[in-house]
């Protein structure tokens, strides 16, 4: 059991190897949508601590509301909670339709670079069951993985920023 976990340790280690080649792909694709998508990322990890804020000051309200009988501010934390609710799924529509053009983008480029390595191969290379496979497993990953590696990398860096924004 434990050399399992040493083995999937090295495979963790080994796939960050690979990280800086695949943002530079995907960046060199399209800097744009991959800037947006890392500054929506970013502005989703503050939506909770956003959210608990607006939370306090409506419970605040609320027990305000109880000693005064004045329930305006309440409703005006009741409008703010549903901004925010509703700026949070916003940014996470916008950030999914970003993914889904980056993702296009980044896989035309790839099968375009696969295209082009295979058209200066010879054709015994093509006869060769092993290279094939690796060809075929290369142009098929090609469709999700670099930005998918790119995205987990954006929700690790927004779930450390909802951490460090929870925090102070």
């Amino acid at each position: 059991s434990n050399d399992d976990e040493s083995f999937k340790i090295r495979h963790v280690f080994s796939a960050f190897t690979g990280l800086p080649r695949v943002l530079r792909l995907v960046w060199s694709t399209q800097p744009f949508f991959t800037l947006i998508l890392g500054l929506l990322n970013l502005l989703r990890g503050f939506t909770p601590a956003l959210t608990v804020v607006v939370t306090k000051y409506l419970i605040d309200s609320v027990v305000t509301a109880i000693h005064t009988h004045i329930i305006t501010p309440v409703l005006w934390f009741v409008v703010l909670q549903l901004a925010v609710t509703l700026l949070d799924r916003l940014l996470s529509t916008l950030s999914n339709i970003v993914q889904q053009l980056l993702q296009e983008r980044v896989s035309n480029r790839v099968q375009l670079l696969i295209l082009e390595k295979a058209n200066t191969l010879d054709l015994a290379f093509f006869e060769n069951s092993e290279f094939y496979d690796k060809l075929r497993r290369a142009a098929e990953e090609a469709n999700y993985k670099p930005v998918m590696m790119v995205a987990e990398l954006y929700d690790l860096g927004r779930t450390v920023v909802t951490l460090a924004s929870m925090l102070f």
